[in-house]
């Protein structure tokens, strides 16, 4: 029976990941915590049958945590890759959430280490970034040239997102989209005015993989907010607030918080131009996040998921999507 920690599942991600990986595998799932008094509250609320002391930023207690352990999915910020390194040390396949683009930088660079260890050490581990660009990758598998690519993802402002998420999001949106290096949220969408463009950390990867122009766009269920937040962003003052609004987002459980992400393709096959295009529609974005980090971590412990990398560096599309509960449909 494989042994998988969860790092920060006191949060509202990490607990989505414990308690997914406690009901869908036959994993013993322990809940990790900084907080050592608390880490006992956090495994009953998480449905973990174990709990340890885990801080992301201290190598001696992310040892101590991984000791017999198969995998650790990481729900809990780092400012390096310590959990990376000392899990590529013990053996340890590690799955981490994060989307900081030098963070994934740095996890990339330690693919060749991870693949003569034959562990996975995977960053962008979510739906977006992660599913989507397994999406992307997917569509233009069959085009002979890629010329454009377009994701779409409509927010809700229910969704059930902790403060560190709310503020990342807050701080994407808010970085200047190049290469106009105008404020994020500022251009519209010419035939989905509701969304507005914005910097995203995975847009430089996709843009690596396809050799296409690729291009992010936002917005949320309430046309009003996202007036608001665009105006923050074109006057720049959005990511400064953004520690401070982070906290304020709240959630009620009794409304949905769909999430829906489409993704468009235009180029070239046999010659001819064709375009081609998803639609994905799940409850939440925590909770399709919550399900690609455990795909992601099965296919590891099975042996299908070697080296260190996103998702679309290591996997398809075929191997993730049959595990996430989410509605699919054509978007060309």
């Amino acid at each position: 029976m494989p042994r998988i920690v969860v790092a920060g599942a006191s949060g509202v991600l990490g607990g989505r990941i414990a308690t997914r990986l406690a009901r869908t595998t036959d994993a013993t799932v322990v809940a990790g915590d900084h907080r050592a008094e608390r880490a006992p509250l956090t495994a009953r609320a998480v449905g973990a049958p174990e709990q340890v002391h885990l801080d992301v930023r201290d190598a001696a207690s992310i040892a101590r945590a991984l000791d017999g352990a198969d995998a650790l999915v990481v729900a809990a910020p780092q400012d390096r890759p310590f959990v990376q390194e000392v899990g590529l040390g013990a053996g340890v396949h590690v799955v981490d959430v994060s989307p900081d683009p030098t963070l994934t930088a740095q996890v990339r660079a330690t693919d060749a280490r991870a693949r003569r260890r034959g562990v996975a050490s995977v960053t962008m581990a979510g739906m977006f970034p992660g599913l989507s660009g397994l999406v992307v990758t997917d569509l233009v598998s069959g085009l002979d040239q890629v010329d454009h690519v377009e994701l779409l993802y409509h927010q809700s402002t229910n969704a059930s997102v902790g403060p560190d998420g709310t503020e990342a999001m807050l701080r994407w949106v808010a970085a200047p989209v190049p290469p106009t290096r105008r404020p994020g949220l500022a251009d519209r969408h010419p035939r989905e005015p509701g969304l507005r463009r914005f910097e995203h950390p995975e847009r430089a990867l996709l843009e690596d993989a396809t050799g296409a122009d690729v291009r992010y766009w936002t917005g949320w269920d309430s046309p009003a907010f996202t007036r608001v937040v665009a105006g923050l962003a074109r006057t720049r003052v959005l990511r400064p607030l953004a520690p401070v609004l982070a906290p304020l987002a709240t959630h009620d459980p009794d409304r949905p918080e769909e999430a829906m992400l489409t993704v468009r393709v235009l180029g070239r096959r046999a010659g001819r131009p064709d375009r081609d295009g998803v639609r994905l529609v799940c409850d939440s974005d925590y909770g399709a996040t919550a399900a690609v980090a455990v795909a992601l971590t099965r296919l590891a412990l099975g042996g299908r998921l070697v080296g260190a990398g996103v998702p679309l560096d290591l996997t398809t599309l075929d191997d993730v999507l049959p595990h996430v509960p989410a509605a699919i449909t054509s978007a060309a």
